[in-house]
């Protein structure tokens, strides 16, 4: 599996790259009233009105503070890449090609629902969380951004 990572807070996330539509710079976002504080508001990418998510606001981590190296990562919710979502991030790590060995299932918690989460990579130095972007926005909140 190739990932592209990024750090949310202290933690290496990643993403499948065959989820990946694109990573451009952050830009300026519309606000949009009335949705979950995570979601920052929207931006134009071609013509393309896309959602921008922070993770660091929905998972309750350290913030990412706007700088140079701050990304969007353009994320396809579904194969027709009708439904895209751009992820904040402090920064794009690496790409890496992740050996499906290296990766586990992610563990269950009592009452938690964890299908956000595709399965944690045991890399030499780090572990690495690899979201599932189709489970990053709950149902009932889909609505809102179409």
């Amino acid at each position: 599996m190739q990932c592209v990572l990024f750090k949310l807070g202290n933690e290496f996330c990643g993403f499948d790259i065959l989820n990946v539509q694109e990573i451009v710079r952050s830009q300026e976002h519309t606000k949009i009233p009335n949705v979950p504080e995570f979601i920052e508001g929207v931006i134009n990418l071609r013509g393309k009105v896309i959602p921008v998510l922070n993770l660091a606001k929905k998972f309750r981590t350290i913030p990412v503070e706007e700088n140079e190296s701050t990304r969007l990562i353009v994320l396809n919710l579904d194969d027709t890449q009708n439904q895209q979502i751009a992820i904040k991030v402090a920064e794009v790590t690496e790409v890496l090609t992740i050996p499906e060995e290296k990766v586990d299932q992610a563990p269950e918690f009592k009452g938690k629902d964890n299908t956000i989460l595709q399965g944690i990579a045991k890399l030499d130095d780090k572990l690495v969380m690899i979201i599932n972007p189709a489970e990053i926005i709950a149902a009932e909140e889909l609505p809102e951004l179409t």
